[in-house]
């Protein structure tokens, strides 16, 4: 099994476009890519714009 983590930082003015776009992206990899079980996202609380 593989884990892979990223670092992102998202301007301020495009931080709800990106957790739309991501949540559609972690939906698709899920149904559709075989052997992708979990794809989360989470968002920094000290650092809003880091995901």
């Amino acid at each position: 099994m593989y884990s892979i983590f990223v670092t992102i930082n998202v301007k301020p003015e495009h931080i709800e476009a990106f957790k739309k776009a991501s949540l559609g992206d972690s939906k698709g990899s899920v149904r559709d890519e075989p052997g992708c079980f979990r794809f989360d996202i989470h968002q920094d609380k000290g650092i809003s714009s880091r995901f």
